[in-house]
């Protein structure tokens, strides 16, 4: 990804990252300068230097009776990010209190997409307090890679306890080696169940994870739906004793 994408992402448009890019390599500039530089028409570049000034990423003054500007620290973007997440997090009860579910039908949502799943790990880190899981861990090695292992390592710390039934596989067994250490307890399905995909039951919610080719998920929340799907999980768990 390059620097003007990465700018993007924290919170600039596409014209005031290549702005703040151009001033921040040619230093004092005047808007003309930046112009050139930018390829974009004076006009367009008093319009965006303003707005990079609003948000305090610029600076102007007059030099030999001509406007300059001046990029300022790019931690200030840090900042500036900091402080609107700041501001999030005043709103965020009064937006919680207009969040309303109706808890007599369930909620079902669709996942699509590595980035989207990971968002159902980052729900279950910040919501469970003990997770149960069926699935194939190759699977989910395979399709969100490096993310696993950060996710196991948080999981552990926030002392998030897991029970797993997984196909008997060498994967599985390797896993079961270290079971203890990652605060998990796993049983293995016989061989002739083999699957590809995962679930998670945690509170009132059920991921389903489809992990063959893209990857999907679906997300339920319902308490009728998890303790159902909990009580086919301890089934099948005491039978694996």
């Amino acid at each position: 990804m390059n620097l003007i994408s990465s700018l993007k992402l924290y919170g600039l448009t596409e014209k005031e990252a290549v702005v703040y890019m151009a001033n921040l390599e040619l230093g004092s500039a005047s808007a003309y300068r930046i112009g050139q530089k930018t390829s974009f028409p004076r006009s367009t570049c008093y319009e965006v230097l303003d707005s990079l000034q609003a948000k305090g990423l610029i600076s102007g003054y007059l030099k030999k009776g001509k406007k300059h500007f001046n990029a300022e620290d790019p931690r200030l973007i840090l900042a500036y990010n900091q402080n609107k997440l700041q501001n999030f997090e005043n709103l965020l009860p009064q937006l919680l209190a207009r969040y309303k579910t109706n808890k007599e039908q369930p909620v079902v949502r669709l996942f699509t997409g590595l980035e989207q799943t990971k968002l159902i790990f980052e729900q279950m880190l910040s919501e469970a307090d003990k997770l149960e899981a069926i699935g194939s861990i190759g699977d989910l090695f395979e399709k969100l890679g490096e993310y696993v292992p950060t996710f196991v390592e948080r999981r552990i710390k926030q002392k998030i306890p897991i029970r797993a039934l997984m196909p008997d596989t060498s994967a599985s067994r390797e896993r079961q080696k270290i079971q203890q250490e990652n605060l998990m307890i796993i049983r293995l399905l016989p061989p002739s169940y083999q699957h590809h995909g995962f679930m998670f039951i945690w509170r009132n919610k059920l991921a389903l994870l489809s992990l063959q080719e893209d990857i999907l998920a679906l997300v339920i929340e319902s308490g009728e739906v998890s303790h159902m799907q909990q009580t086919i999980f301890e089934y099948l768990w005491d039978s694996l004793e």
